[in-house]
């Protein structure tokens, strides 16, 4: 509906609808051409025209739809506009669009398809009806034809071809232009000294004229159309013409500098005068008042900052997340650098609730993408605190000299051996993954070196710092780190729960969701899956898989009073912990992810024979047997082709682990490469029957994952992961507590709470994604480290008591 001559490249402010194409739109689409080089390329208007829908149709294309495309070609026009439209858009384009090529009006008559419907607009761009009766744009654009589609516009015009040149007679030519200046230059190996030029009729006058030169034919006329003959030379010897306008308030432009700049100095004198003068007021003022509030920041203050930074880094990360220029946003990162040395543990807790948010990442380049989640600034932030950590250790070992503000956190740096086993676990897994960085072809490693940065580097990093930042606090650290991960988990179950009762963007399962696609439920199979702050409900089941075995652990084993004292003030955690699982389990329910179901089940089911809880067992046997019973009465698509393996999901994923064992045939020692998945499967190895999945980026099962993505030493890396991390869990002391005390019991429910998450890995991870995925591989780095440091713990606790034990004879022996 916009007309041709409309200058604005965004739709007109009162347009209800800000996603309307209008005319001028092209000319933004050019400046970006010009941006990247591309000036010299023409362009080609492919599909030019606007609508006009007779009366008839017209209640019916203005009438509102259920998927919101109502009027989708914009605002009708009649027929006459139409025409008038469709002839001044093409003056203007010739006046001021000299790079433009082509322009193709769509369409001439409707195809007997259809014209068959008249409900279809589309009918209606056309300039000739079904039987040829031309409407008022055919007859327009005729008569423009044959009156000024010869005219020579502003811009360059190469002679060869050139409509508005023709030849008059015998060395004696015509052109035919609008514009205020014509301009010629002739080709090279001309033999010519002069040539006449008449303008509209007037006396002829001679110029003389040099090969390859550009020569001025005619200047300062009106903006109108002129008639040009020249006499003396060929057309062949032509070899094109500049057409102009000139810029008769130039003079103002350096008038109004001049202006400017005076304004400008005088101005900032007086301001610099004034500013002085305020200063040094200010100073006088202020001066005391700083001393007195620097002694009340010595005195009160810095003595309480452990319990005030926590604020000011959320303040900070707030800041860095949410302010729109993008300079604040880089000094909430800054501010956030300095907290970490003083609150190392804040950080890793923070790490941990940001995971999930890691397909809304912030982005710092205007107009470009410079893209940064939250948890990789506190990664890489923390890391640098701890090298400034270490550093400051050793220095204050070899020097007298000490920092108040980094001595408590340096302490926590001190090496122990008991971290080495696990650690030497993570570099096994990085080294691993460094060589898979030789497979991608060169086009697609910078995909691999993405992952390879986000789903291993930073994970493994945060293992260390948790180890490094934690340890000291033992079992008591490891359940405030639950705590984080816990109120995650409720933060986007209520995110889902929100998209669920207000039905917050619906879209198809079949739409490419990506990260611009996050945050849309997904209507399938008779349901409405929710997805929260991720892109598909599978990755959200994938989440809530690790969080509500934790949670169920340690609502069960923690300490705090079992029956009635269960409700006393000294079980408030474990309270919170149960009622967060109602939430966590209304959403994994609305997630509709079965794959999550079985995973969370199952580990819940080992959480509660691992801890001897067989009243539980009980409970869960019957609940499960009555969800069984169900089945057969659950005539919802989705759960009901549960168990068709011929066709949907379960269906596909037979088809998908076939194609990725095809590939492993191929590849059998290097795989594919990290995040290569998408690009080998798709041209080559997608079955027909899985066309559906042909846009997943990995083969849904964590044993072909992990040899396709790390080769055939990922294999071996995957087994001893898990290996190391179920014999540990279910040591005497951890998941077992070799005493009945409230720090074993924590440690109980903790090691239990961790073997749950990781019981959901495996079983989850069989038919879905596992580890590479940013917060899945955090949580799974973050459990290797929770889990060393309750192992330890409980070493320490042994060792300790015999030491006691120990004392105690030696007393008894000298008595």
């Amino acid at each position: 509906g916009y007309p041709p001559d409309f200058r604005y490249i965004q739709p007109d402010w009162r347009s209800k609808d800000l996603k309307k194409i209008n005319f001028n739109r092209p000319s933004a689409l050019r400046e970006v051409m010009i941006r990247n080089g591309d000036g010299p390329k023409p362009v080609w208007a492919a599909e030019y025209g606007w609508i006009s829908v007779p009366p008839a149709q017209l209640e019916h294309y203005k009438a509102p739809r259920p998927d919101g495309w109502d009027q989708s070609w914009g605002e009708s026009v009649d027929a006459e506009t139409q025409a008038r439209y469709l002839r001044d858009g093409i003056e203007r384009i010739r006046r001021e669009w000299p790079w433009v090529g082509v322009i193709n009006v769509w369409f001439l008559r409707p195809d007997p398809s259809l014209s068959a419907n008249p409900a279809n607009v589309t009918n209606y761009f056309s300039i000739v009806d079904q039987n040829f009766q031309p409407r008022p744009a055919y007859n327009l654009l005729k008569e423009y034809n044959q009156n000024r589609s010869s005219l020579a516009y502003t811009g360059w015009h190469p002679a060869a071809g050139l409509p508005a040149l023709q030849t008059v007679g015998p060395g004696r030519l015509k052109l035919e232009f609008q514009g205020e200046r014509a301009e010629m230059v002739l080709k090279g190996g001309q033999s010519l000294n002069k040539i006449g030029v008449r303008l509209d009729g007037q006396t002829e006058r001679s110029l003389s004229v040099a090969a390859l030169t550009r020569l001025t034919l005619t200047e300062g006329q009106d903006d109108k159309v002129h008639t040009l003959e020249l006499s003396g030379l060929d057309a062949g010897a032509i070899e094109g013409f500049f057409i102009s306008r000139d810029n008769h308030w130039a003079w103002l432009i350096v008038v109004s500098l001049l202006a400017c700049s005076l304004l400008l100095l005088a101005s900032g004198t007086r301001l610099t005068l004034l500013a002085a003068n305020g200063l040094g007021r200010l100073a006088v003022w202020s001066l005391p008042r700083v001393r007195q509030g620097a002694r009340v920041v010595r005195r009160e203050f810095w003595p309480r900052r452990a319990d005030w930074t926590p604020l000011a880094m959320a303040a900070a990360l707030l800041l860095y997340y949410f302010a729109p220029p993008v300079p604040v946003a880089i000094l909430g990162a800054v501010a956030f650098y300095p907290f970490c040395l003083i609150r190392p543990d804040w950080a890793v807790g923070l790490a941990l609730l940001t995971a999930p948010l890691y397909l809304h990442p912030r982005n710092l380049r205007p107009g470009g993408t410079l893209e940064f989640t939250l948890t990789e600034v506190i990664i890489v932030e923390l890391a640098l605190a701890a090298l400034v950590l270490g550093g400051v250790r050793v220095w204050s070992r070899r020097s007298a000299f000490s920092v108040p503000l980094l001595k408590d956190s340096a302490r926590l740096l001190r090496p122990s051996s008991f971290l080495r086993s696990s650690a030497f676990i993570m570099v096994v897994l990085l080294v691993v993954a460094t060589l898979s960085l030789l497979t991608p072809q060169a086009d697609r490693l910078k995909e691999a070196l993405r992952e390879y940065r986000l789903v291993i580097v930073e994970p493994i990093a945060l293992f260390g710092l948790a180890l490094l930042f934690l340890r000291r606090r033992g079992s008591q650290g490891i359940a405030w780190l639950f705590d984080f991960l816990v109120v995650a988990g409720v933060a986007v179950a209520f995110g889902g729960l929100y998209q669920y009762l207000f039905h917050i963007k619906t879209a198809t399962d079949l739409s490419p969701l990506g990260p611009n696609g996050a945050g849309q439920v997904v209507a399938a199979e008779g349901v409405t899956r929710v997805v929260s702050v991720y892109s598909h409900p599978d990755n959200l089941g994938l989440f809530l898989g690790r969080v509500i075995p934790v949670a169920v652990a340690f609502a069960l084993f923690a300490p705090g009073g079992g029956g009635w004292q269960f409700w006393r003030w000294q079980s408030r955690r474990r309270q919170l912990y149960l009622l967060a699982l109602v939430p966590l389990g209304a959403t994994l329910v609305l997630s509709f992810s079965r794959g999550a179901w079985i995973g969370v089940g199952a580990a819940l089911l080992a959480v509660i024979i691992a801890g001897r809880a067989w009243r539980w067992l009980a409970v869960y046997g019957v609940l499960g047997l009555g969800l069984l019973a169900a089945l057969p009465f659950v005539k919802v698509e989705r759960i009901a082709s549960l168990f068709n393996f011929s066709g949907g999901s379960s269906g596909t994923r037979l088809y998908l682990w076939q194609s990725a064992i095809e590939m492993i045939r191929d590849h059998p020692l290097t795989g594919v490469g990290l995040d290569q998945f998408l690009y080998v499967y798709n041209p080559q190895y997608v079955n027909p029957l899985a066309w559906t999945e042909r846009f997943t980026s990995h083969p849904h099962n964590l044993i072909l994952d992990f040899w396709l993505r790390l080769g055939v030493l990922g294999l071996p890396v995957l087994a001893w992961l898990l290996w190391r991390f179920f014999s540990l869990v279910l040591a005497r002391g951890v998941g077992q507590p070799a005493q009945a005390s409230p720090a074993a019991s924590l440690r109980q429910a903790l090691g239990l709470g961790l073997f749950g998450s990781m019981i959901d890995f495996v079983v989850h991870g069989l038919v879905d994604n596992s580890f590479f995925v940013i917060d899945l591989a955090i949580i799974f780095c973050l459990s290797f480290a929770a889990l060393e440091i309750l192992r330890r713990e409980a070493i320490e606790i042994e060792r300790d008591k015999r030491a006691v034990v120990e004392i105690h004879k030696d007393k008894e022996k000298a008595v």
